[in-house]
């Protein structure tokens, strides 16, 4: 006999998306009680008897057989407990036809129980025929008991459609207060295929295995069932299954998950499009929701508590939303041992397949505490194919750990603001601020943080980790502390500081004044008249996401364009340019100048520079100081791009002198780097420049390509 479902009975008016039902069901078969009226067939008619140690699959057959000819009608089986056993044709053993409704006395009132002794592996006490697509048809008011104590074959209580693999499928299917108990197999178990099966107040409780599968099953409903002492899970959702809709169901008390939505199969696509609505999910050995391999899965209202293992846990998927629920006093089987909600990739180590945990929300809920069996976090995300999965404003209550651990690849905990100044403080875990309106204070401290101040004159702070910094409107003041960050200003006159880390930096609009820190660092030229510092590090000025050329020049420590204002610049090494017809002059340092594409005029100067003129006509210019200076050789430059259109300007290396020929201050030799040219000054030739994996050139075929001015 059933326990009685406790918390919400919704019934399947309840859920805003449910399935559109093709066929209107009887209303003496949806009633509780008696049926009456012509198209009743009663069991005992047909000889059934209320013994338990009779066989009466025959005669309940034979009344089902008689509504089916008959065009259809209910079979009522009144109170009683009544033996049944196989099919003859191999089948389960009743078997409902179409348009046939089979209806009992009631729940616990009405029992078709498998008789003793049996040894028959039986797929559905009840079920459809598996060699045909059965279409309106139910079952209502009675219990099926697999009486597994007292058989030994393997049975499942109830089961719908044809045989697996079969093209054919069971259509508007419903199962009304109906219970199934001690099955050695499955409880119930609507297969491959259904389409618009609803399974409402019905209960199934000690079966070997779920009590509730749906198994290759479309646009159905599980509405206000209860599931309790099964095997494995309370309620199992798999194989491309995919339109279910659960709401106000309870599982306790089960082997393993209360409600396990997943792939049942590695040859079959995984469940989607799954909407969890309200219901309690609490005392089960494991998960009190496991969702695996899923996509579009919709969990909302849902009481999750005192499981063995995870609150709920999503093990590989996608698309998969948990609001508004209460999800807490998890991790019973070991303190410390598991977290309320867990986040991660699943590996199919047989098949060689990674499953990712991506773009999940987790939002509104309420999480942790209520137990002196601590969870280890209240949300923990593991890295490994984990990413952009986002965890909302969420209450939490006391955890082992904390309240959040985040490891995925762009992977957020909002933190909001408001239209007010307000002070936002992150966590150890990977934040995603928003300030909201207003002149807001945010600090990402621990972790990979977004910090995003809004509108207002904010001050941000990444802390540790590598953060993303944007500033938005107002006058902003962002510093990136430690890691690798990103710093965005917006269109007014912002401060960016990146310190520590190899740091990218964008003032944005404004007069903005941007300053590297320690590290190699990366700085967005952008409108605006800018000061920008490198500080130590190798660091870079990079133009090319401008539209017009640009005039640059370290040494001057000037870089103007038409698009990028006027800026002053300072400890800046390397140079990206434009798209455009680019001036690029470097300093005494080495420097990497790469011009992009245009016709490009690029100097080194002093230094060993890496020169790249891009696509375009471009040319390399020297001067003697560029390459000799106070009786010291200045480096010898790197063209790593250079092509017949190029040209190489030496002429600053002979100025004031008659050049009667260019083989007498010019050589070309090939090395395995490349042709390396020198330049006779001072008497000596100095090595200029090598132009990398250019072989087999001279001096004369280059100056009388036109490839060099002397």
């Amino acid at each position: 006999m059933a326990d009685t479902a406790t918390g919400s009975q919704a019934t399947a008016s309840a859920i805003g998306e449910r399935p559109v039902y093709e066929f209107v069901k009887p209303e003496a078969f949806l009633a509780a009680g008696e049926p009456v009226g012509t198209v009743v067939f009663n069991v005992t008619d047909y000889g059934a008897v209320a013994d338990a140690a009779v066989n009466n699959q025959p005669m309940i057959q034979a009344a089902i057989d008689a509504a089916h000819a008959a065009g259809g009608g209910i079979v009522y089986i009144p109170e009683g407990v009544y033996g049944i056993a196989a099919h003859p044709g191999g089948d389960g053993s009743i078997q409902v036809q179409s348009n046939v409704f089979l209806k009992g006395a009631g729940l616990g009132a009405t029992s078709l129980r498998l008789v003793d002794g049996s040894d028959a592996d039986i797929t559905g006490l009840v079920r459809s025929p598996a060699d045909a697509g059965t279409d309106n048809w139910g079952v209502a008011d009675l219990s099926i008991d697999g009486n597994k104590a007292n058989t030994s074959g393997e049975v499942i209580g109830f089961y719908t459609g044809p045989r697996p693999g079969d093209t054919l499928a069971d259509h508007d299917v419903t199962v009304l207060r109906v219970e199934v108990e001690n099955a050695s197999s499955y409880g119930f178990d609507p297969h491959e295929q259904t389409v618009r099966l609803s399974i409402r107040d019905s209960v199934s409780h000690d079966n070997g295995l779920d009590g509730f599968t749906i198994d290759f099953t479309s646009e159905s409903e599980l509405v206000g069932n209860l599931a309790y002492g099964n095997g494995r899970h309370g309620f199992n959702v798999v194989t491309s299954s995919s339109g279910i809709y659960l709401e106000g169901n309870v599982a306790h008390g089960n082997g393993s998950s209360g409600l396990a939505i997943q792939r049942g199969s590695e040859d079959r696509p995984s469940p989607s499009n799954v909407v969890v609505r309200g219901g309690e999910f609490s005392g089960n050995a494991r998960e009190g929701i496991l969702i695996q391999t899923a996509t579009d899965v919709t969990i909302s209202g849902v009481d999750v508590h005192d499981n063995g293992r995870q609150g709920i846990r999503i093990y590989g998927g996608s698309e998969i939303t948990v609001t508004d629920s209460n999800i807490s006093a998890n991790s019973q089987s070991l303190a410390d041992g598991y977290s309320e909600v867990l986040i991660s990739a699943f590996e199919d180590t047989v098949h060689g397949l990674t499953y990712a945990a991506a773009n999940n929300l987790i939002e509104g809920n309420a999480i942790g505490g209520g137990s002196d069996t601590l969870a280890r976090y209240g949300i923990e995300e593991r890295a490994g194919n984990t990413s952009l999965n986002i965890v909302g404003e969420n209450t939490f209550g006391a955890t082992a750990r904390g309240p959040i651990a985040l490891a995925g690849q762009g992977s957020y905990a909002d933190k909001l603001g408001t239209s007010l100044a307000d002070t936002i403080v992150g966590s150890s875990t990977q934040d995603r601020i928003v300030g909201g309106d207003g002149d807001d204070i945010a600090s990402g401290q621990d972790g990979n943080d977004l910090v995003d101040g809004g509108t207002g004159n904010d001050r941000l702070t990444g802390g540790k980790g590598d953060d993303v910094l944007l500033g938005g409107d107002g006058v902003d003041t962002l510093n990136g502390n430690s890691g690798n960050d990103q710093l965005h200003g917006g269109e007014s006159d912002d401060n960016l500081t990146g310190e520590a880390g190899n740091d990218t930096l964008g003032g944005g609009g404004g007069n903005d004044t941007v300053s590297g820190g320690s590290g190699d660092d990366t700085f967005l030229a952008d409108a605006g008249d800018d000061i920008i510092d490198g500080g130590s590090g190798i660091d870079t000025l990079d133009f090319s996401s401008l539209n017009a050329a640009i005039l640059v020049d370290l040494s001057a420590r000037s870089a103007v364009g038409a698009n990028s204002g006027t800026d002053r610049v300072a400890s800046i090494e390397n140079i990206a340019g434009s798209s455009f017809a680019d001036s690029i002059t470097g300093d005494k340092n080495a420097n990497t100048l790469a011009a992009g594409g245009g016709d490009d005029t690029i100097r080194g100067l002093g230094g060993s520079d890496t020169l790249a003129g891009g696509a375009g006509h471009d040319t390399f210019v020297w001067t003697t100081k560029d390459v000799f200076a106070s009786g010291v050789h200045q480096g010898t430059d790197r063209i790593v791009d250079f092509s017949a259109d190029d040209v190489l300007d030496f002429r600053g290396l002979f100025a004031g002198q008659t050049v009667a020929s260019v083989e007498q201050v010019l050589v070309a030799r090939d090395t395995a780097e490349g042709t390396t040219i020198s330049a006779r000054i001072g008497g000596n030739f100095q090595d200029v420049v090598v132009l990398v994996d250019v072989h087999g050139v001279s001096v004369p075929s280059l100056h009388e390509g036109s490839a060099i001015l002397v």
